[in-house]
């Protein structure tokens, strides 16, 4: 399918396998429906309020969304949340708060009418009033169709380059907590003013959203000061110069893309599956602030847009929601986390098409494509199906068809905007910082068959010299399968081809850097963790009436110490319980070397040689019966930390303990398998 750009002088990049597959869609599958039935953008007070209630800021949420304003959001309402917030993320709620408050000023009241308006001259027939039908068509008079998901490409300034300079410690600061690490915001978006000192108000000077335009926040200081932005490093480092600034022609080949790693601290890298459910509730509502402080940062605005009310499938297999695949596999199989089907098409893959050249370029034949859907419809669920004399090209098309026609997006409705518009960053680790959170934010399974899908593509990539595929064809290839594109032109507008490039980005970082994206930032883990501290601390003090009132009653009862009880741990040394293992407790040392897997590797068992020794000397000490019953630590054993101020985390292998338990001095400390 050959296209022309419709604007001189833009550079098409090679989008060839992008343009073919837009082609290959529009010939093989139904149409999109329209933008009303499939998402709803919310109005921006609806919207704003949403977003407070989706970043736990709930009180809040309730008061505004009552008819009630919000004068002091540190004091009213979500005290605990507030004063755990850096600058940057508390400016970002305080944006949003005032534009509620404004809202429902302006409620039941006429807007005055601006002096301006009075003497201002007729407008042209070229001026920016023109009508919207007008404003939608390209250079040669023909009418654009801009994908109903995505934001359309605008130019982007480019913020001035920032360094990263260490933490200073404070005076009178707790070792024991260090201070939270994060990125450095731009001082040209936010500028903090100067306290008043007789009123307690910091006032901050915001960028304006649109020209002309610019509004004053200001804010009672907390008791508790806030997190300092300048006290804040990112968790990703990279063995290339950051490009900051304007784009190249060729930005868009792989090369442009820099190796990335973690940076590993002594509390470890902690994986998106690592933490407990209710750490991870906490720390999507952290994300979604931190996310929303990022784009506020570069002017980028995030509208989040909810499914539209379209009569859902409750069972089958294609165009069903993922939760519902997975609900259904669930009860057929336990400890299903993606799809039993998009499992068995990637399976197939990986085993049968990673050297065939052109695999996902090169389209199956659309009758038996039909057939095999039809097929999978009906026999799948039930067990029947098989993949034999299945052919691979036919395979990677029903993969393609499957990500299409699902009632929710993979990157979902609500973020599939949001994520189209990380490529607005001119920062490429700051775009990478995005990417994160995003993730983040996704819903588990959808996170989890992402993190499926985009494993399989890597290793589609590494068989390039094989199957002719670099991460680029792919990238082109799988972009309008998961953000939804489409056009109806053969002449392509120049805003067409910024979308064909930004959203093939956005899929080969994903690519490239889906090893470590599935992290939590060690910043987020630290503001979990004073989360906690602060809420026991308001549940303490909230209890002490309680208690004075129960003291009679208490007073009359015998104190019966149980028959378990053992004395305190002296300090310099922790107990590690593994109520699975043979051993299952072990006291140890707090060697300041002393690391996660060090514990794990004292449960376990003897190595194969020793297992065939006769030598009853070789048996690990604390075994009721090491021939024949014991119970070692395996591969899948991990040390976790649980309670204190965390629900339940689980320690990468280089976690340092001597440190953890200085941050966290009243955890438990557990042995036992992870699932995953």
């Amino acid at each position: 399918m050959q296209r022309q750009l419709s604007q001189p002088g833009v550079v098409d990049n090679d989008l060839s396998d992008y343009w073919t597959e837009i082609k290959d869609i529009e010939e093989n599958s139904e149409s999109f429906g329209s933008e009303e039935d499939l998402c709803k953008t919310p109005d921006e007070f609806e919207h704003n309020t949403e977003w407070l209630k989706d970043s736990g800021l709930t009180g809040a949420a309730s008061k505004l969304s009552a008819g009630n304003e919000v004068h002091n959001v540190y004091g009213e309402v979500d005290e605990v949340l507030m004063s755990t917030l850096t600058r940057t993320q508390a400016a970002a709620v305080e944006r949003r708060v005032s534009n509620l408050n404004q809202t429902l000023r302006m409620k039941g009241r006429a807007q005055p009418r601006d002096v301006r308006d009075i003497f201002q001259p007729p407008s042209s027939p070229t001026s920016p009033t023109m009508p919207q039908e007008d404003a939608q068509r390209g250079a040669e008079g023909r009418e654009i169709i801009p994908s109903p998901f995505l934001p359309q490409p605008r130019e982007i300034i480019p913020s001035p380059p920032r360094s990263i300079s260490p933490p200073l410690p404070s005076p009178g600061e707790d070792s024991r907590h260090p201070p939270v690490r994060r990125r450095v915001s731009s001082s040209s978006s936010i500028n903090l003013g100067v306290t008043d000192a007789a009123t307690g108000v910091r006032t901050m000077s915001v960028q304006p959203k649109s020209p002309g335009t610019h509004k004053e926040l200001s804010r009672r200081v907390s008791n508790q000061e806030l997190v300092s932005d300048t006290d804040i490093s990112l968790d990703f480092s990279s063995d290339a110069k950051l490009e900051v600034g304007a784009k190249s022609d060729d930005e868009y080949s792989a090369d442009q893309l820099p190796n990335f790693t973690l940076v590993k601290d002594k509390y470890g890298v902690t994986k998106v599956g690592d933490l407990s459910e209710r750490d991870m509730k906490k720390v999507r509502s952290l994300a979604l602030i931190e996310l929303t402080a990022l784009f506020d940062t570069h002017n980028i605005e995030l509208k989040r847009r909810r499914p539209g009310k379209v009569k859902l499938k409750e069972s089958g297999v294609f165009s069903v929601p993922l939760e519902v695949l997975v609900e259904q596999d669930q009860k057929k199989r336990d400890g299903i986390k993606t799809p039993l089907i998009l499992q068995s098409i990637i399976l197939f893959l990986e085993e049968n098409a990673l050297n065939i050249e052109g695999i996902l370029r090169v389209p199956g034949s659309a009758a038996r494509i039909k057939n095999l859907r039809k097929d999978i419809e009906e026999r799948f669920n039930n067990g029947d199906f098989t993949w034999d004399r299945v052919r691979p090209n036919d395979v990677a098309a029903l993969l393609k068809q499957f990500l299409r026609e699902l009632p929710n997006p993979l990157l979902t409705y609500e973020y599939l905007s949001a994520f189209a518009s990380v490529e607005h960053i001119p920062d490429r680790r700051q775009q990478l910082q995005a990417l994160n959170l995003l993730i983040l934010l996704l819903p588990t399974v959808h996170r989890d068959s992402l993190k499926l899908l985009l494993k399989f593509l890597s290793k589609v990539v590494s068989k390039e010299k094989e199957n002719k595929m670099n991460i680029n064809n792919v990238a082109m290839i799988m972009a309008p399968n998961m953000f939804l594109v489409k056009s109806g032109s053969k002449n392509v507008n120049y805003n067409e081809v910024k979308m064909a490039a930004g959203t093939s980005q956005i899929v080969r970082m994903l690519i490239k850097y889906h090893k470590i994206l599935w992290t939590v930032p060690s910043f987020m883990v630290m503001q979990v963790r004073r989360l906690y501290q602060v809420e026991s601390s308001k549940t303490k003090d909230s209890k002490g009436l309680m208690k004075l009132i129960g003291r009679h009653h208490k007073e009359k009862k015998t104190t019966i110490p149980s028959a378990g009880q053992e004395d305190p741990l002296p300090k310099g040394v922790i107990k590690v319980v593994a109520p699975h293992l043979t051993k299952t407790a072990m006291v140890l040392d707090l060697d300041p070397q002393l690391t996660a897997g060090d514990v794990v590797k004292r449960f376990r068992g003897r190595t194969a040689s020793q297992d065939n020794s006769s030598e009853p000397g070789n048996a690990p000490p604390g075994c009721i019966n090491p021939r024949q019953s014991a119970v070692y630590a395996r591969n899948n054993t991990y040390l976790y930390e649980k309670g204190g101020n965390i629900g339940e985390r689980c320690l990468d292998m280089d976690t340092n303990i001597a440190t953890l338990v200085k941050v966290n001095p009243h955890a438990e400390w557990v042995l036992k398998p992870k699932s995953h």
